[in-house]
Formats: C-alpha cells, sequence, structure tokens
C-alpha cells in the first residue's frame, strides 16, 4: 500500500566506501471502505456523499542495523551503492468497524531485513542525495493464544514488498 514514511539513521563511517549504523523508520498508511449514498451536481462540480463502513490505520516501525557499500563505480555524477539491515520490527493497527461499533488496537512485532541498491549524489561536502529501490522482508505476529482443544492459534500480517525512496543524506 501506498503511505508515507519518515525515517532517521545514524552511521559511523568504517573506511571511505563502508559504513554501519542503525536507523529507526515510521511508515503510516490507512484505509477507508466507503460506498457512495447520495450524488448531486452543483456549480463547481460533482457532489459525492459517502458513508464509511471500515476505516484502519497502520503505524510501521522498523528498527534495523544497517550496513552500506559504495561501490567504485560511477554513473555520470552519481555513486552507486548497496546495504543491508536487519532487526526488530513493531506495527500498530487501529481499526475501526462502524457497522458492529468496534473500535480495535492490534499490537504485532517480529524479525526483519531489508536489502537495498541506488545511487547518490554528493551535494556539497556534508551531503548527499539519494535515490534507492529497496525490499523489505519481515512477517509479524500478534495475539498468541490456543484454541480450546490446546492448538496455538496467532495472528499475521506479512510487511514484505518492493519500495523506492529518496533521501537527503546529512554528515
Amino acid at each position: 500500500d501506498a503511505g508515507l514514511m519518515l525515517g532517521y539513521s545514524y552511521n559511523n563511517t568504517v573506511d571511505k566506501n563502508v559504513s554501519v549504523g542503525g536507523n529507526l523508520d515510521l511508515f503510516w498508511s490507512s484505509y477507508k471502505k466507503a460506498s457512495t449514498i447520495a450524488q448531486e451536481g452543483s456549480q463547481a462540480g460533482e457532489i459525492i456523499t459517502q458513508k464509511v463502513s471500515l476505516d484502519y490505520s497502520t503505524f510501521y516501525f522498523p528498527a534495523m542495523a544497517t550496513a552500506r557499500i559504495i561501490f567504485p563505480i560511477d554513473v555520470g555524477s552519481f555513486k552507486v551503492f548497496s546495504g543491508l539491515g536487519a532487526g526488530l520490527n513493531f506495527l500498530i493497527n487501529k481499526e475501526v468497524n462502524y457497522n458492529t461499533k468496534e473500535e480495535d488496537f492490534r499490537f504485532f512485532n517480529g524479525f526483519g531485513w531489508k536489502l537495498r541498491v541506488g545511487l547518490f549524489y554528493s551535494l556539497g561536502k556534508k551531503s548527499d542525495l539519494s535515490i534507492e529501490l529497496f525490499y523489505n522482508s519481515a512477517v509479524l505476529s500478534s495475539n498468541s493464544s490456543e484454541t480450546d482443544d490446546g492448538f496455538p492459534i496467532y495472528d499475521e500480517i506479512d510487511m514484505s514488498g518492493v519500495g523506492i525512496v529518496g533521501t537527503l543524506i546529512l554528515y
């Protein structure tokens, strides 16, 4: 799903082309299931009245140890890099079902990893601009319990997928 992601990274340079550190991201996304209950025209355009039956908000917090390698390959003025991250992932899901009048917060957690490749451009002595393609792998679980027969049950959410991100890097 599409959403908004903000993050903070702290890296230590090992040498000219290798750095290690950690990062904490916040990804937010929402979903509403709505149906049209009325339509009317106006001078400004068509006015549509919607009835919301489901409303979900998701807050995803991956906290990872990271490593980045800058390859000795230049693509014009850009440098090529790759990175790997691994760590704990947390997710809070707020779910409102207006049909049943139920509101619930669910908490998920689990291990995840991220592989990324990209290009960065040096803006100055202490700043870079980068664009990267990443693959995130994380299956998070919640609500561990058991059935009446003693079998374990739990909820799972798969946060794996591909993404693109642009970053302003300040040193």
